[in-house]
């Protein structure tokens, strides 16, 4: 004999029926749950082909909160990147401005930096551009780092990078060991969030430094990254990478957003070596 047979006899119908009822009820959660599973699965599968397209092909690791990852290796990023890079560098833009030098000046002088307070320094202007926001300095000594440089150089109408005292053409992430323990004031401006490893670039900035520089840094945050701007950034995650690399955030202010309106708004960051 059954055992729902045996609950019949001794209690009735009316039990079988309460349990197969939520027999039923929890077949039917579970069907859902399996569904919205699958929903979510194919969303993320969206998404993973968007942000392949977006990155050249090349698939982005997962991103751990306080982590800063390498969203695109650098191959990828140097023929994806960087060649959209140069091309805005060739069209008219904020820099081929006659007003460059007079807005530029005006962005170091509500930061709090004189002209002449660096005469006899060595300025390291890492991922510097077309047209050197470093030529501010009057009798400072510039060093140029820059992936683009010999390209600037040779291919963009308006541009001063070949004014630099040193010019170097390789990204942040590699280290040129010419300038290691030179740099008295190291700044990047919109930079940093167009490279490939945040982490490294800001340990070789760190190898720059002099015991007493200051450094100098400004970039946009990034909530997920697209061709331009590989790495997702964030106020957490740029300072704990600056506490393992040997600084102190001395002061980080706010600053509009450098491109576009969307999106989460630049930081600055004046930084010392602990």
């Amino acid at each position: 004999m059954k055992f729902t047979d045996i609950i019949k006899r001794v209690r009735g119908d009316a039990p079988v029926n309460r349990v197969a009822s939520l027999v039923q009820a929890q077949g039917r959660v579970i069907a859902e749950l399996n569904t919205r599973l699958k929903r979510i699965e194919a969303q993320l599968a969206r998404t993973d082909a968007q942000l392949s397209v977006l990155t050249g092909g090349v698939s982005i690791p997962e991103q751990r909160t306080g982590e800063v990852i390498r969203a695109i290796d650098p191959e990828a990023w140097s023929s994806v990147a960087q060649s959209g890079e140069l091309s805005f560098h060739k069209r008219p833009n904020m820099r081929s401005s006659a007003s460059w030098e007079d807005d530029i000046a005006r962005d170091w002088m509500e930061l709090g930096f004189e002209a002449d307070a660096w005469a006899g320094k060595l300025i390291i202007d890492v991922g510097a551009g077309s047209r050197l926001r470093t030529l501010y300095f009057r009798g400072a000594k510039i060093a140029a780092l820059e992936p683009l440089a010999e390209q600037f150089a040779a291919e963009v109408e308006w541009q001063d990078i070949d004014k630099a005292d040193e010019m170097y053409a390789t990204p942040v992430e590699k280290l040129v060991p010419e300038l290691v323990g030179r740099g008295d004031l190291i700044v990047s401006i919109n930079a940093l969030d167009h490279g490939f490893d945040f982490e490294t670039g800001i340990h070789n900035i760190r190898q720059y430094a002099k015991p007493d520089a200051m450094v100098f840094l400004s970039f946009d945050q990034h909530e997920k990254p697209d061709n331009m701007h590989p790495l997702v950034l964030n106020d957490k995650i740029v300072r704990d990478v600056f506490e393992r690399n040997g600084f102190e955030v001395v002061k980080c202010t706010p600053r509009r957003r450098y491109h576009g309106a969307k999106g989460p708004g630049a930081l600055n960051y004046w930084l010392r070596p602990v």
